[in-house]
């Protein structure tokens, strides 16, 4: 699995710290277990102690100080679209504090992946249980060269 990789980044003139793929360290992903159980009830820690928790699955997150503020998980899938074979990018577990709210940390995260994986992938998609979805519409944050839309994606996913 890749190393956990941070840097101190400002929002608006709020100075964050952002993680990208830290499951192995325990504070941090005990932080990111409490706030996907306040936020939607369950957590990912039997997940992560089973072993299934693999490089496909890349957690972003903005901390202020030790408090995780605002997430987004991208799982890496191969899907069938139209008969071909495409590896999907699968945004979900999106999810901001709701005292930074409206503050762009979930646009700064979704446009961090797109930087990170834009070249990589064929696609992204909304996992559907993503609250946001209504908010986001209007993001041009999905936007690559060479993707367009080309049909519902065929993907099982079991949590």
């Amino acid at each position: 699995m890749e190393k956990a990789k941070t840097r101190e980044i400002s929002i608006r003139g709020e100075r964050y710290r952002l993680w990208v793929g830290y499951q192995s360290q325990v504070e941090l992903r005990m932080e990111f277990n409490r706030m996907t159980n306040e936020f939607w009830g369950f957590d990912f820690e039997r997940y992560y102690q089973s072993g299934f928790w693999d490089e496909n699955c890349i957690i972003y997150s903005l901390f202020d100080g030790d408090r995780i503020v605002s997430h987004t998980t991208l799982s890496i899938l191969d899907s069938k679209v139209k008969g071909d074979t495409l590896q999907i990018g699968q945004l979900g577990t999106v999810m901001t504090d709701p005292a930074y709210q409206r503050r762009g940390l979930a646009r700064f995260l979704m446009e961090e992946i797109q930087r990170d994986y834009c070249g990589k992938l064929q696609g992204f998609s909304f996992l559907r249980m993503t609250p946001f979805l209504i908010s986001i519409p209007n993001l041009v944050l999905l936007r690559c060269r060479n993707i367009k839309r080309v049909g519902r994606l065929a993907t099982n996913v079991v949590l």
